[in-house]
């Protein structure tokens, strides 16, 4: 029988040969393979960096806050967000933020939930600016990277002091069950 800590400890892994592999650290790996490419592909990996955000959503928690599964795509987007995101950030940015993801993953576009988005590329510009082209959001891709990057750091740094749970509802054994082994 697995422990909560032995799932924890497979799901949070960072990748290593001959070990299996979670499902989010694939996207996250993943994620940073393609937008470090020669040519980067920076909205595939910025789509891959933002289903890794819905993945911890729909796994962990604070174990001090614990809570079962939120209730559809969005809600275990917020919910991670919310929990492992960066305080700076409001309700309304983690909002903006899952309409870029549904951007990229629905229309791979500039717009999503009837909203528009101009992409940037900047270590300089913030996450999310609605002020500067009117009726469009720019969303800088590096920042949400970093974001992600910065988040799933902090998870493992959280599950390191034993301060991250499975979400109520979900047992340790459907948790380890989120990784995989790829065979020579």
């Amino acid at each position: 029988m697995i422990t909560e800590k032995d799932a924890l400890d497979r799901y949070l892994a960072e990748w290593s040969p001959g070990q299996p592999t979670s499902f989010l650290e694939a996207a996250v790996r993943d994620a940073r393979t393609a937008v470090r490419a020669s040519p980067p592909a920076l909205w595939l990996g910025t789509l891959a960096y933002l289903i890794a955000v819905e993945q911890i959503g729909k796994t962990i928690c604070l174990r001090r806050a614990p809570h079962g599964p939120a209730s559809g795509d969005k809600a275990s987007f917020l919910a991670a967000c919310n929990d492992f995101g960066d305080s700076a950030h409001t309700e309304p940015d983690h909002r903006r933020l899952y309409d870029v993801r549904c951007a990229l993953a629905h229309k791979y576009g500039l717009t999503g939930n009837n909203k528009q988005f101009v992409y940037t590329r900047s270590d300089t510009a913030p996450l999310l600016d609605a002020t500067t082209t009117p009726g469009k959001t720019r969303v800088n891709l590096v920042a949400i990277w970093k974001y992600v990057d910065d988040m799933v750091a902090g998870i493992r740094v959280l599950h390191a002091a034993g301060d991250i749970a499975i979400l109520t509802g979900l047992t340790a054994q459907q948790v380890a069950e989120l990784s995989f082994e790829i065979g020579p």
